[in-house]
Order: structure tokens, then sequence, then C-alpha cells
């Protein structure tokens, strides 16, 4: 996917664990409108050498979820939405006891869902889901310091020139585990 922006390589986050959460409204049986909250921790990234990275990934917005057959015992169901993100990257160097820190945010234009819910109970489901977003950071900011001191400066949050905008795609497989009342 290239780089996210000339700073920070896209391969540098690694896989994430992205635990989700959903609140949504159902107009029918079919439809509902909610929002979301996701936050995730890389597990493994690339990383300078005589360095130790992590990652962060927030995700949040709002879905708009169809569900297909809602009463039967598989339901397929799709969504779509929209939302913001915010990729946080810390990089501790040993050697020179310095911490760089980048905060990346920027909008996600758009996102489709795709799952297949196994009823458990009448008010209980759950099953595999995908979600495939695209977005684009436009705001970075960066603290750069010592490590034992806990000093560290604090850049100002700059604008992205555009030119250097890249979109960016996260392909997420899940479990979705769903109450209805």
């Amino acid at each position: 996917m290239g780089n996210v922006v000339i700073l920070i390589p896209q391969s540098y986050v690694g896989k994430t664990l992205s635990p989700q959460l959903d609140v949504s409204y159902f107009f029918n049986e079919q439809l509902s409108l909610g929002g979301y909250f996701q936050y995730g921790a890389s597990l493994k990234g690339n990383c300078p050498p005589g360095s130790t990275c992590a990652h962060s990934l927030m995700r949040f917005g709002v879905d708009l979820n169809y569900q297909f057959a809602p009463v039967a015992r598989l339901r397929p169901w799709v969504g779509v939405g929209a939302g913001y993100e915010i990729l946080n990257r810390k990089e501790d160097e040993a050697a020179t006891d310095t911490r760089l820190t980048y905060r990346l945010r920027g909008f996600e234009l758009g996102h489709a869902n795709v799952g297949l819910d196994f009823q458990l109970s009448p008010s209980m489901s759950v099953g595999p889901y995908v979600t495939a977003a695209m977005a684009q950071y436009s705001k970075v900011s960066s603290t750069y310091g010592s490590r034992s001191t806990q000093s560290f400066f604090q850049m100002d949050t700059l604008s992205i020139p555009k030119d250097m905008q890249k979109l960016h795609a996260w392909l997420q497989p899940g479990l979705r585990l769903q109450f209805r009342g």
C-alpha cells in the first residue's frame, strides 16, 4: 500500500488486534444506524535496529447496517459508514535514551462491512465479518525527548500538504456478538 506519509511507511505498523464496540438503533428488524469505537495495538511492526516501537490505532464513526434475514437462524448482513482515525507510533532508542512519537489523524472516507450472524437465542447472535476501510491522514504531530528524564519537546500539529497525503486501506476480519432487546 506504500507510504502513509513520508514520515512513516505503513509497513511500520504491522498487525493489530483491534476490538470494536458498536451501539445501534434499529429502525425495524432489518435496518440499523449506530456509532462505533475501535482501539487496537500492534503486535509487531518494522522498527529501526536498536529501537523498540509501539503502535496504536483508534477509529470512531457511524454505521448503517442492513440485515437480509433478521429472523432466520443464519443472518447475512452488510453495512457502510464513515468516521475518523488516529494512528500513534512510539519509537524508543536505548543507545541515545530518546523517544520519538508521531500521531497521524484524518478522516475515514468510507468503509464497507459484510458478515453472517448465527442466532444463539432470540436476543443473541454471533458471527464472522470483514470490514474494508479507506482513509487519509491530514494532520501530524510529534514529540521528541529523553526517556529517562521524561522531558519532551512537543511539535505543533501540522496539516499534511495535499500532495503528501496518501490514501490507505485497512482490511479487518472480526467476530461480532450482538444483543437485541
